[in-house]
């Protein structure tokens, strides 16, 4: 198994921006850059042939939003020719406690869009309604938690990377380069919704899933992790 990330080339103590896009971007966010740049400095040098990077955040804080946009500037600026990978929650809604959350995301997406080669979108209202429909599907529990959400992002983030993770007899998508090509015809158009199908906690049973079963359930609405409407 793979090392983890050692502790030293993690940041703490860090004060939140206050849902301020600004803030995170501009004030606190410069602060930590030069930090943040050396760590991941010192991880590519121990990568003996990095594709590129990847990053989890989110658009409806400012932190995720704001200093996440720049930490991308930073990447791009400083290696070019590697390929940045993001995976992204959006703002809902249904489920946000901030009024400010899509003003984060509408300033954040033109540095979406220019700086990043990969943006899979996961979406909160969608997950919510994914566990609520098929996480606890056969479970005497009906309660929806937190970590509900986060198991059913997280086997999403799992299965996009798992080509990068594990080696096999397919040669596609096998590096970061390889999915930008195959996933996104142009490169401004490189938004990617996710899904996962088949996924359930809290049943004790396990079935056996066809091919056209699984193919079926990924385009089913209730597996779907970003909300789309009709076209």
């Amino acid at each position: 198994a793979r090392a983890p990330l050692p502790m030293e080339r993690a940041s703490w103590d860090m004060p939140g921006v206050g849902n301020n896009w600004a803030k995170g971007h501009y004030v606190d966010g410069a602060e930590a850059e030069e930090d943040t740049m050396d760590a991941v400095r010192a991880q590519l040098e121990a990568c003996d042939c990095p594709s590129g990077f990847q990053l989890s955040h989110s658009l409806g804080g400012g932190t995720g939003s704001g200093m996440g946009t720049m930490l991308m500037m930073r990447l791009k600026d400083a290696h070019p020719k590697l390929q940045l990978l993001t995976h992204t929650i959006l703002p809902s809604s249904e489920v946000s406690d901030c009024v400010v959350e899509p003003y984060n995301a509408a300033l954040s997406m033109p540095m979406m869009l220019e700086q990043a080669d990969v943006v899979v979108t996961y979406d909160n209202q969608a997950a919510l309604a994914a566990a609520k429909a098929i996480a606890h599907c056969g479970a005497s529990s009906t309660t929806t938690t937190l970590a509900d959400l986060n198991y059913w992002i997280s086997l999403a983030m799992t299965g996009v990377t798992t080509p990068l993770r594990y080696r096999s007899q397919c040669t596609a998508n096998t590096d970061l380069r390889r999915l930008r090509d195959n996933m996104t015809p142009y490169p401004r158009l490189h938004f990617l919704s996710a899904s996962v199908a088949p996924a359930r906690l809290g049943v004790a049973s396990a079935r056996t899933y066809s091919m056209d079963e699984v193919a079926a359930r990924l385009f089913d609405a209730e597996t779907q992790l970003t909300l789309e409407a009709p076209a």
